[in-house]
């Protein structure tokens, strides 16, 4: 079944072709103060390009690749497998009306579901593989998805920049007003005191005096305009700088330029016109400076008041800390004008994805192969579940290689309508399967007499109903037929079945084992006491009254103990029936009367945890030994 299974995969399913784009993320994109950041470069770099994949998955880059695709007019699928095909016709489903939103919702989240990103171990290298049962759709999805995080990337990186620049260019111009305000103040204050004082000075003529004041007045006028001017040209120059840009949506950015060419070569003279601006208001910025130096000389040789001194100092210091303050500032606004011309995108497609030749479906010999391997080994495992688990021990090497038990016989199933009960074939069949088996466990338990040259076995089982009895039966048939004393004793008190099988009346009045182990009939000669077989000569001591409650203290008492020492002085094999294992602990009890003790199992029944649980609650009391016998084998 696995294999068919296997097969019908292979022929029926729908083929999924896989298609892979890899992105390279350039890590000199991240920002300097990061680099520079004290838990090390490493670190901050390797945060860099794990945020770069968490984007590329985010829900904004795919809605922006389902967008860009327009995949909400277009088919995500491919063409459907047979599989599919068949459910698709068994169902009839009709497609769920939704609005355009909860489709591209939808569309997302199945694109979520055939894409994998994946950073491509520790280089800088990002994998977009997408899954497709079309093998163009599968490369187009995984390249439209990469075009779409350079996209949302691009827009990140320029709406930081515009945000950076709109701050900077707030900041020169603020400080351009307060600088022009304070030079306008100092320049009032020369001035004003160079009027008061040109009438006194001697040495220097009212025109040469005059000139000076008028030199200032006329490189204040200069500058104010060219500040208008440079101030109007930056403007300009930004609308000018959005169209190369490709953020042409307001009207000015519109009238600077009729196309990107023009507005390339336009933002070139512009900035070419503020280059020479800005020389400019250098050069008069010296010129200013010098001509105040003039004027300060003419001021200091007549003199000034202290409070105008005073008040002259403080206004040139804080004229030359806002000068420094927006030179700072046109360097960082210059710089960030720069960046947003000349910086990377810091990411680019490095293998764009090419439509797949071939799908991922395993071949049919290959996954022909898998299936019988795979078939296999389920059998296999079935097999051992139901052994150790579920069903029961299948063969005597499993249980010895398990369990250290020593197998001494393997009796087969005997079918009830070749020869009635399995312990009518040691009379009726002797040369049987079945009784060779029994001659054989025979053989290798007469190794364990005792000392005295008798010997005593205990047959148990781990559970009911595994054939301890019937074997306990033919065991002490076999041996009697031998023509040795042999006595069976059936100890166990709560359903005792001896009797019935083999098929003898016995009065309740007559002679029981629970008579004897209550101490009601004295053991004065132990054959009295047991019922003999004419055909076999076999002994039996069984009990044909009802069950009696905790069995258990009456074969542990003085009395049973009595009983064994009298039957081994008279009877060559004692053959001890006892309850089985697991549920009771008669057998337990039982063990330090027997030479051996035999454990049987029945075929494909006995789990063989249970076999290791009874051997390790005989294994307690260490003597006598364990062997095994595997009864009702059907093979």
């Amino acid at each position: 079944m696995v294999s068919l299974g296997a097969m019908a995969s292979a022929f029926l399913a729908t083929p999924q072709y896989t298609a892979t784009a890899l992105v390279h993320v350039d890590t000199s994109a991240t920002p300097s103060n990061e680099r520079q950041s004290p838990i090390g470069l490493t670190v901050v770099v390797e945060g860099f390009v794990n945020s770069e994949v968490e984007l590329l998955r985010s829900d904004t880059t795919l809605r922006r690749a389902v967008r860009e695709m327009d995949l909400i007019r277009a088919d995500l699928s491919g063409p459907p497998g047979l599989l599919q095909q068949l459910a698709d016709r068994l169902l009839r489903a009709s497609p769920a009306s939704a609005d355009t939103q909860q489709q591209e919702t939808r569309l997302v989240e199945r694109l979520a579901d055939q894409t994998t990103i994946a950073r491509r171990g520790d280089t800088f290298v990002i994998g977009i593989t997408v899954s497709n049962p079309s093998p163009v759709q599968a490369s187009r999805l995984a390249n439209g998805i990469a075009t779409a995080y350079l996209t949302v990337r691009s827009d990140a990186d320029a709406h930081s920049t515009r945000r950076t620049q709109t701050a900077l260019a707030a900041r020169v111009a603020d400080l351009a007003v307060e600088l022009r305000a304070l030079e306008g103040r100092i320049d009032d204050m020369l001035l004003a005191a160079a009027a008061a004082n040109l009438a006194s000075q001697d040495g220097v003529s009212a025109e040469q005096k005059s000139a000076v004041a008028a030199v200032l007045g006329q490189l204040a006028d200069e500058r104010q305009a060219l500040f208008v001017e440079r101030a109007g040209l930056t403007e300009t120059l930004r609308q000018t700088e959005l169209v190369v840009a490709g953020y042409t949506g307001s009207v000015t950015a519109a009238s600077v330029a009729a196309s990107s060419d023009g507005a390339d070569n336009r933002r070139d003279a512009l900035e070419t016109r503020r280059t020479q601006i800005d020389e400019r208001l250098l050069a008069l910025e010296t010129a200013t400076i010098d001509a105040r130096d003039q004027l300060q000389d003419f001021l200091d040789t007549g003199g000034l008041a202290p409070s105008v001194a005073h008040a002259l100092r403080r206004l040139t210091e804080q004229a030359e800390l806002t000068r420094g303050l927006y030179r700072d500032a046109v360097e960082r606004w210059q710089d960030a004008q720069l960046l947003s011309h000349d910086q990377a995108l810091g990411a680019r497609i490095l293998s764009p994805a090419m439509p797949p030749l071939s799908d991922n479906r395993i071949p049919v010999p290959i996954a022909t192969m898998l299936g019988l391997l795979a078939g296999l080994a389920v059998g296999v495992g079935v097999g051992a579940v139901r052994e150790r688990f579920i069903g029961g021990v299948m063969d005597a090497e499993t249980i010895e290689r398990a369990t250290d038990l020593q197998v001494a016989a393997t009796l087969p199933q005997v079918s009830r309508f070749d020869a009635g009960a399995p312990q009518d074939l040691i009379t009726n069949d002797p040369v049987s399967l079945y009784s060779e088996a029994v001659r054989r466990l025979s053989l290798t338990v007469a190794s364990w007499r005792g000392e005295d040259g008798h010997l005593s076995v205990l047959m148990t089982s781990p559970n009911a109903g595994e054939g301890k009895s019937t074997l306990a039966l033919s065991l002490a048939m076999h041996v009697a037929l031998a023509g040795k004393p042999t006595l069976l004793i059936d100890t166990d008190l709560r359903q005792s079945a001896l009797f019935d099988r083999l098929q003898w009346q016995v009065d309740a009045k007559d002679g029981q084992l629970s008579d004897v182990l209550t101490g009601h009939t004295p053991l004065y000669d132990i054959e009295t006491l047991t019922f003999q077989d004419p055909l076999t000569g076999l002994h039996v001591l069984g009990n044909a009254s009802p069950p009696l409650d905790q069995p258990e203290r009456l074969v542990t008492g003085q009395n049973f103990a009595d009983l064994m020492q009298a039957a081994r002085q008279r009877f060559d094999l004692i053959v001890i029936d006892s309850a089985p294992v697991l549920p009771f602990v008669d057998a337990r009890s039982l063990l330090s009367f027997a030479d051996v003790a035999i454990l049987t199992m029945r075929y494909a029944q006995t789990p063989l945890t249970d076999v290791r649980h009874a051997l390790r609650r005989l294994e307690q009391h260490r003597q006598p030994p364990v062997l095994g016998a595997l009864t009702f084998v059907d093979h």
